[in-house]
C-alpha cells in the first residue's frame, strides 16, 4: 500500500492467501441466528406450557360445572395451588358449599311441607266423608222448612267443595314430589273425553249438551291415564259449569307430531284477569259465579297445568265465542316418529 509521503513510502502486508473479515466477524451471523432461534424456541415452549396449563384448568372447570348442572352439588375444584387461579378455585368451592347448604335446606323444607300436606289431606278425608254422608241422611229423612233446607244445601255444597279440595291438594302434593314418576302407557283420548263428557252431560240433566269432533283416526298420547282423566275432567267440569247450552270438544293434529284438544263452552268467557292467571295458584278464595256462588281457590286449573307439564304439553286459556281451554300433548310415537295424522 502506497502512503502519501515524499519520497513515497510503502506499507507491506503479509497474507496467507485468504482475504476477508477476521474469523470472529465471520462467526457473528451464525451466532446471532442461533441466539434468536433459541429465544424463539424458548418463548414457544413457554407459551405451550402456559396453554396446556390453562387448557387443563378450563377442562377441570368444565367438568365441575357439568357435574353441578347434572345435580351433583358436591362437585368441587381440587385445591392446593397458591397462585391466583388456586385462590379463585377456593372461592368457587366456598360458593358451591353455600349453594349446597341452601339447597339442602330447601329440600328439607319441601319434604316437610309435602309430608304435612299429605298427612293433612289424609286426615281430612274421613271426617269430610262422614259429614257429607250425614248431610245426605238429613236431606233424605228429615223434613225442613225452606230456610233450613237452603242452609243445609249450602252446607252440602261447601262439604263437597272441601272434599274436592282435599283430593286436589293430595294430587298436587304427589305430583310435585321430585321423585314422582307418572305411569306410562298409550292413552286413547278420544274414548276418555267421550266418557267424561257423556257423564257430565247426564249429570246436568240435559241442561248442557255435549259435542265431540275429531279429524284423527286415533288420538293416542303417552302418559298416565289417571292423571290425563283428571286433566280433562277438570276442563270439562269447568266448561259445563259456565256453559249456557253446549260444550264442544275438538281433537286434531297440530301438524308437528302432536295433538291439540280444544274444550269450548258458549258462556261469557274468561275475564281478562283469568286469561293471565289461568293455571296459577290463587292466595284468596273467589266467588265462582258459574257454580251457585261457591267460593274457589282455583285448584282445578292448577292441576290441569301441572298434569299437562308432566306430560310435556302446553296449556292456555282464550276466548272464542265463549271460554276455550287449549291443550297440546305429544302423540304416541309410531315407527320412531311422532304420530301426525289428519
Amino acid at each position: 500500500m502506497r502512503l502519501k509521503y515524499d519520497p513515497p513510502r510503502y506499507l507491506l502486508f503479509s497474507s496467507n492467501g485468504r482475504m476477508g473479515p477476521p474469523p470472529a466477524m465471520r462467526a457473528f451471523p451464525a451466532a446471532f441466528f442461533t441466539l434468536v432461534l433459541t429465544v424463539l424456541v424458548g418463548v414457544a415452549f413457554a407459551l405451550y406450557l402456559i396453554f396446556r396449563s390453562l387448557k387443563d384448568h378450563v377442562d377441570e372447570a368444565d367438568r365441575v360445572i357439568s357435574e353441578l348442572q347434572r345435580g351433583n352439588l358436591k362437585a368441587r375444584f381440587p385445591t392446593g395451588r397458591n397462585d391466583e387461579i388456586g385462590k379463585a378455585m377456593e372461592r368457587f368451592n366456598h360458593m358451591a358449599e353455600e349453594i349446597e347448604r341452601l339447597m339442602e335446606q330447601l329440600r328439607s323444607v319441601e319434604r316437610s311441607r309435602a309430608f304435612l300436606l299429605q298427612e293433612l289431606t289424609h286426615d281430612l278425608r274421613t271426617p269430610v266423608a262422614s259429614l257429607s254422608n250425614l248431610l245426605e241422611t238429613i236431606f233424605s229423612q228429615v223434613k225442613m222448612d225452606e230456610t233450613i233446607a237452603d242452609l243445609a244445601e249450602l252446607a252440602q255444597k261447601e262439604t263437597d267443595y272441601i272434599a274436592r279440595m282435599v283430593e286436589d291438594l293430595l294430587l298436587l302434593a304427589q305430583v310435585s314430589e321430585p321423585s314422582y314418576r307418572a305411569q306410562q302407557g298409550a292413552v286413547d283420548l278420544d274414548a276418555l273425553i267421550e266418557e267424561e263428557g257423556d257423564a257430565l252431560s247426564l249429570r246436568s240433566q240435559g241442561r248442557v249438551a255435549f259435542e265431540k269432533s275429531t279429524s284423527l283416526e286415533e288420538a293416542l298420547v303417552p302418559g298416565d291415564e289417571h292423571l290425563l282423566r283428571r286433566l280433562f275432567r277438570n276442563g270439562l267440569e269447568n266448561a259445563f259449569s259456565f256453559a249456557r247450552q253446549k260444550v264442544r270438544v275438538s281433537l286434531a293434529s297440530d301438524g308437528k307430531g302432536g295433538l291439540v284438544i280444544r274444550i269450548q263452552d258458549d258462556g261469557e268467557g274468561f275475564s281478562p284477569e283469568m286469561l293471565i292467571t289461568f293455571g296459577e295458584r290463587r292466595t284468596k278464595r273467589k266467588i265462582n259465579t258459574g257454580r251457585a256462588g261457591r267460593l274457589s281457590l282455583g285448584l282445578g286449573s292448577v292441576i290441569m297445568k301441572t298434569v299437562t307439564t308432566l306430560h310435556r304439553g302446553e296449556l292456555r286459556a282464550l276466548n272464542d265465542r265463549g271460554a276455550v281451554v287449549e291443550i297440546r300433548l305429544p302423540a304416541v310415537a309410531l315407527n320412531g316418529s311422532e304420530k301426525d295424522s289428519v
